[in-house]
């Protein structure tokens, strides 16, 4: 029988030498950064990479071992599944080392700031409560994801065909609730916060 998981991790082990273009996740901020200030950077929660040093984990005591070595830490995307207080404690090293950090999360409307449990994505943005951080921080990128808008644009096209075709109240209600899912649409935003 075959084990579809070990195939997909043996790929993903192998896809530099497998596939002719770079499936590797870009950073182009960073890419800016390193180069206007030759500073060395660690991304936190990320599989290795090439071009940069990484750590996989966000456990606090890796990150304050490692974190004298480099001049700019980043937390990459996968912080969004922490705890509030997990989030909350490894900030607070960051602040009380002087060490400048990249937070790269996602912002909505509303805020989003819950309590996490269960290890699931949900969108964090530091600048909004209980974290509140907006002294020396400064928004490199804000964009929306491309996946989310070909699916919101998806849905918009469906709805607005089923309202043509059969004008139910079932539709109604459901355009209604896309058009108000717009508050909670989350979008990347990377903030750079000096030391």
């Amino acid at each position: 029988m075959l084990d579809i998981v070990r195939l997909y991790e043996t790929i993903h082990r192998r896809k530099y030498t497998m596939l002719p273009f770079n499936t590797e996740r870009s950073y182009t901020y960073l890419n800016n950064l390193r180069d206007a200030c030759a500073a060395k950077i660690l991304i936190v929660g990320c599989k290795s990479h090439s071009k940069y040093d990484t750590l996989p984990t966000f456990d606090i005591d890796q990150i304050s071992s490692k974190m004298n070595n480099y001049d700019i830490i980043v937390l990459d995307k996968y912080i969004c599944r922490l705890k509030n207080t997990e989030i909350k404690s490894i900030i607070n090293i960051l602040i009380n080392n002087k060490k400048s950090f990249i937070f790269s999360g996602y912002s909505t409307y509303l805020n989003m700031n819950i309590d996490n449990h269960d290890k699931m994505f949900r969108p964090i943005d530091i600048t909004k409560y209980p974290f509140n951080i907006t002294n020396n921080s400064s928004v490199i990128k804000q964009q929306y994801s491309k996946k989310h808008v070909i699916l919101y644009g998806i849905c918009i096209v469906t709805i607005i065909h089923g309202n043509w075709i059969g004008p139910r109240i079932l539709y109604k209600v459901a355009m209604l609730g896309l058009i108000l899912s717009l508050f909670v649409f989350p979008r990347k935003k990377v903030l750079y916060i000096t030391a």
